[in-house]
């Protein structure tokens, strides 16, 4: 796989590219879970969550807008690499931990070591409830990883709570989202409104409607 520390270098010179600036922090007080703050940068990504112990964790993406990196000061704790064939290598500050294996939705099924062994299994309801799941869970619902509250999966704008089938925090497109020839759409926390998961919300916006002509 070559040199992990190239890639760490990389990683440590380029973390704060995007922690520039933030204009806005959102708390959320998941289900009894410890407060999470979350910056956000001018696009709206989150750039910087902090727990309620007062742990740091720096994010930064690439030049695509996809989520790139995670570290704990200049220490690397998570770093997902995209692979030719789709596949996706997880590093942290020792090396590659495991190899994602993805669906036609970008979920994680199946996560392997370099040396073939199993590392994950996962399987998904319609809406990403976990099932089956086996070894160490590498729930990735759509390709979001729950890096910063258990059972919640980190969209770019907002975050997803499978459980529940619900986003946590309204659309942030607005009412300009709504089509008024559907009426599932002025729910404003239903996820691909509220239809079955045959395709993805990899933004967590809802596009607005198209004017008539």
């Amino acid at each position: 796989m070559g040199s992990t520390r190239a890639i760490t270098s990389l990683l440590v010179e380029i973390q704060f590219v995007d922690i520039l600036e933030f204009f806005s922090s959102e708390v959320s007080s998941i289900w009894g879970v410890d407060s999470v703050i979350v910056d956000q940068s001018t696009l709206g990504q989150a750039v910087e969550t902090t727990a309620g112990g007062g742990n740091y964790n720096g994010i930064v993406y690439d030049p695509g807008g996809k989520k790139l990196a995670i570290f704990a000061g200049a220490t690397l704790t998570k770093a997902t690499i995209p692979l030719p064939g789709g596949a996706t290598a997880i590093y942290n500050s020792s090396g590659l931990e495991y190899i994602r294996h993805k669906d036609w939705l970008g979920s994680s099924r199946l996560a392997t070591t370099w040396g073939h062994g199993v590392w994950s299994k996962e399987a998904y309801a319609p809406f990403g409830e976990t099932y089956n799941e086996a070894a160490t869970p590498d729930r990735s619902f759509t390709g979001q990883d729950q890096d910063t509250t258990l059972n919640v999966d980190d969209f770019p704008a907002r975050r997803y709570d499978a459980t529940a089938g619900r986003w946590l925090s309204p659309d942030p497109g607005g009412w300009k989202t709504v089509d008024k020839s559907d009426p599932l759409s002025l729910n404003r926390y239903a996820y691909v409104l509220a239809t079955l998961a045959a395709t993805a919300m990899p933004a967590a916006r809802v596009l607005a409607p198209s004017p008539p002509p």
